[in-house]
């Protein structure tokens, strides 16, 4: 994927997190930002490694720097509870936005067009497996 996708995926989810209310309690210190959960998601999924928060949380001790923040801009990686503690309770809908993004710019390449059925149409799975 060129620099200039990855910067436009990351726009989207930046943007759908700025429209999330944080509902945890600010007195339990809300250590991650809401943006670090949903970019640490994106981050597991694009380097498709199910140990990634792990071996990049390794590499933050050990050399002080890590992927997710070099490359997504991800303050602190929460862990992996974590991120789904957190995301589980967000409604789809607030993440429609991040989701048209993404089919637009899929839309734009063509990827999308191998997948066309019966009236142009593209069939999406709703259910989320």
């Amino acid at each position: 994927m060129g620099q200039g996708i990855i910067s436009r995926l990351l726009d989207g989810l930046k943007e759908a997190a700025a429209g999330l209310v944080d509902k945890r309690k600010a007195s339990n210190g809300r250590k991650y930002r809401i943006q670090d959960f949903l970019l640490s998601a994106f981050a597991v999924f694009y380097f498709q490694h199910p140990s990634m928060l792990n071996f990049q949380e390794a590499m933050e001790k050990e050399r002080k720097r890590n992927n997710p923040r070099t490359l997504f801009g991800v303050e602190k990686i929460p862990g992996v509870d974590q991120i789904r503690n957190i995301l589980d309770g967000i409604e789809p809908e607030r993440l429609m936005g991040a989701f048209d993004t993404a089919l637009g710019i899929a839309g734009e390449m063509g990827i999308l067009d191998e997948y066309r059925v019966v009236n142009g149409t593209i069939p999406v799975a709703l259910d989320g497996t």
